[in-house]
């Protein structure tokens, strides 16, 4: 089986900053990744068909690749500080609000940084009744998608940064992904 899909990958996270040495790990931190790609799966698939005398239903598995071309990646992230006092408690104004010292963001195209085509693993799992296609996909990509020498101009350091940090803890990025299909088979 052999198609082009366009497909969105959107990953939003919110958390707290760990910078701990410094005693400051309750700070509000943002994070947005979008990528968009032209994928090209190529996938082996063998459809059974479960019952004997109904040639209308059809149960697919397949394995394959996907060659996926990256078109746009977008970091954004921002980091909220609050003011503390001696002991590290977070100050509050009048209104009983958190007081704000500094926030930090940054937003870039990343797409320079980024490994242009990936090859990701897929499966998917689907069903055809009559001309009605219904399809499960997923696939995660094989090679790490690090972001290799944004951090030298990014705002937010190591620690305030939920990418950064992700990669130092896990010391690598993947993508990972899926999609339904619903779909009109025509002969």
């Amino acid at each position: 089986m052999l198609g082009i899909h366009f497909n969105n990958h959107l990953n939003e996270e919110k958390g707290v900053s760990d910078d701990r040495a410094n005693g400051d790990f309750r700070d509000d931190v943002f994070s947005t990744w979008s990528n968009r790609y032209v994928q090209i799966p190529l996938i082996y698939k063998i459809n059974i068909q479960p019952f004997i005398l109904d040639e209308d239903f059809h149960i697919g598995f397949g394995l394959g690749i996907t060659n996926s071309f990256l078109i746009r990646s977008v970091l954004e992230e921002s980091i909220i500080i609050y003011s503390r006092d001696a002991e590290g408690t977070i100050l509050l104004d009048s209104n009983g609000d958190k007081m704000v010292t500094q926030v930090i963001s940054d937003k870039a195209d990343v797409r320079p940084y980024s490994k242009t085509y990936l090859m990701m693993f897929t499966f998917e799992l689907s069903g055809l009744f009559r001309r009605l296609y219904m399809g499960m996909r997923g696939w995660f990509s094989l090679t790490n998608q690090y972001l290799s020498g944004l951090e030298d101009s990014w705002q937010l350091n190591n620690k305030q940064s939920i990418y950064f940090g992700s990669y130092e803890n896990w010391g690598k990025v993947t993508y990972a992904g899926g999609s339904l299909v619903l779909a009109f088979k025509i002969n």
